[in-house]
């Protein structure tokens, strides 16, 4: 019998990542009752929120990145709520345990994905979501069981991640770490077959998906002898977004409130 997770279908612009995509798709279409939570963890800039985005595009499920303030946070979620259902203006929230309510109803009648991302961010805003989380999935479990939301929580704030995981009221079905591609992945990223210009390349910006386009400007290195002018041309280029994105990465990288 075909599994629930070979209908969903994977992204045409999905670069490797088999492995975690299909892990992704079977928690989101695990047919089993009752809600299950999942937690996406990993370095900035290896695609993570592409990844959940088309998961949500694949399966009908909701997808939610997280706002500057709790009031945005809440305020942006009950419009995307109201877009999605066409119910018009949900009942005022009183916070979170409110909010997650009204997201989990989609999945009265069958497995949906409910994506949070930037969760850090909004543990931040709201130190209480953790409990929230486990308070909705704990009731219902206890209800008549027909709910199977399938929560995922995605952030890239490691230690933030690392201590929700080991935390008391907070438990996962799934733990998905979207780590670093390695050197070889990177050549095929870049379609570079010369060994030692992957080498080069690997070792100036690594093998992120999100600098080989748009922050390269779709710039590769023809050969050996074009490297150090590549470089020039997109590392060093104050025009190009690949020129910020080192100090960015280490500005967001640190949890800086710990």
């Amino acid at each position: 019998m075909r599994s629930a997770a070979a209908t969903v279908e994977r992204p045409k612009g999905l670069f490797d990542r088999s492995a975690e995509w299909g892990a992704l798709a079977a928690f989101a279409s695990d047919p089993r009752p009752g809600p299950a939570v999942g937690m996406v963890t990993g370095p900035r800039g290896q695609g993570k929120t592409y990844l959940l985005q088309e998961l949500a595009r694949a399966t009908g499920g909701f997808y939610f990145g997280a706002q500057a303030t709790e009031a945005e946070s809440l305020r942006r979620l009950a419009d995307q709520l109201v877009g999605r259902t066409g119910e018009g203006s949900p009942a005022r929230w009183r916070g979170w345990e409110d909010a997650l309510d009204a997201l989990v109803a989609l999945a009265a009648d069958r497995p949906l994905p409910v994506i949070l991302d930037g969760f850090p961010e909004l543990v931040r805003q709201s130190p209480v979501l953790p409990s929230a989380v486990t308070s909705v999935c704990r009731r219902l479990h206890d209800g008549d069981g027909r709910n199977r939301a399938r929560m995922l929580l995605c952030g890239s704030a490691m230690p933030v991640m690392q201590r929700l995981l080991g935390s008391a009221p907070m438990t996962a079905d799934l733990q998905i770490e979207i780590g670093r591609l390695d050197y070889r992945q990177g050549a095929r990223l870049w379609e570079i077959e010369d060994p030692v210009l992957a080498l080069q390349v690997s070792a100036v910006v690594g093998a992120s998906p999100a600098f080989r386009h748009d922050a390269a400007g779709e710039d590769a290195p023809a050969h050996r002898d074009d490297f150090d002018a590549w470089v020039c041309r997109t590392v060093l280029n104050p025009r190009l977004p690949l020129f910020w994105r080192a100090g960015h990465l280490i500005e967001r990288e640190p949890d800086g409130w710990d």
